[in-house]
């Protein structure tokens, strides 16, 4: 017998991959935080209980790791890619990076450094992956 929320998560994920072109789910929609979520619980616990770094944010489909080195971030890169790629997702290139956070953190239209907190003028809806250390 299954539980209530196995049964919600088995639907949403039946729902989602019949109706969801190959882009995601429209920007806008207001499903789509709701089903980010629920979808990406399954990596949010396998960051705090696998991968365990200083810190992780997430909001959506955007998220910051915290490492105290280079050589950790580089593995937690690797591990939370091969995570992702068993649940049918990847992460895009071109927004992956690894950065030190002394450099200013930029997440979701925002840069915070050490001393300020800059928010973008256009504010675009933009998906970054950044590893800090």
């Amino acid at each position: 017998s299954q539980s209530v929320s196995q049964s919600v998560s088995q639907s949403v994920s039946q729902s989602v991959s019949q109706s969801v072109s190959s882009y995601g789910l429209p920007i806008g929609n207001l499903t789509s935080q709701a089903l980010a979520n629920m979808y990406l619980d399954r990596f949010d616990r396998f960051v705090r209980h696998k991968l365990r770094p200083l810190a992780y944010v997430r909001y959506g489909d955007d998220f910051l790791i915290f490492c105290p080195n280079r050589a950790g971030l580089e593995e937690f890169r690797h591990r939370s890619q091969a995570q992702l790629y068993h649940m049918d997702l990847v992460i895009n290139d071109k927004q992956d990076q690894i950065v030190r956070s002394w450099q200013g953190l930029h997440f979701l239209g925002h840069t915070v450094s050490e001393n300020s907190l800059y928010v973008s003028k256009k504010n675009r809806k933009v998906g970054f992956t950044q590893y800090y250390y």
